[in-house]
């Protein structure tokens, strides 16, 4: 259904990577995060990763990586999100001249991450690791949204 045949590497962390894979039928280029499940220590890691994929499919919001499948093996999990090409939010702040964003831009980055998290919020969520590597941009045109990812240590709440 997908190849992932040398796609390019996006990240590594501790449960996984997560690399560019191409839909099989239509073309459509996705982000594949492989969660290797003999790296757990115990049963509760195995649920930790199990939560992060049940909130991550109860969100739907424009600065909000999406997630639109996932598959399980003995060994592995695989999720398949919205690629998001476009860097780090730090990264891309550390280019800016004197590494800071304009009044401007900075209004407009912070009011699409707090409106993720008023999202999650409402919805009961609280996502527990919020950094600015946590928001990558969807592109590199000036215009591209901003996602907020990496929902590995959320928990829902009351």
């Amino acid at each position: 259904m997908y190849d992932i045949g040398g796609g390019k590497i996006l990240g590594t962390g501790i449960s996984g990577m997560v690399r560019v894979v191409r839909h099989l039928t239509t073309g459509n280029t996705y982000a594949m995060k492989t969660l290797h499940l003999n790296r757990l220590k115990s049963k509760a890691s195995l649920a930790d990763l199990r939560n992060e994929v049940r909130i991550m499919s109860e969100l739907d919001h424009p600065n909000i990586v999406q997630l639109y499948e996932t598959f399980e093996t003995d060994d592995h999990i695989f999720l398949i999100m919205e690629l998001c090409t476009g860097g780090e939010l730090l990264d891309k702040l550390h280019r800016q001249e004197g590494h800071h964003y304009s009044e401007q831009v900075a209004s407009q980055l912070v009011k699409k991450m707090v409106g993720a998290i008023r999202y999650c919020h409402d919805h009961h969520i609280a996502h527990r690791d919020l950094k600015l590597e946590n928001f990558l941009f969807e592109g590199d045109s000036p215009d591209a949204e901003l996602k907020l990812i990496d929902f590995g240590l959320s928990r829902h709440y009351r």
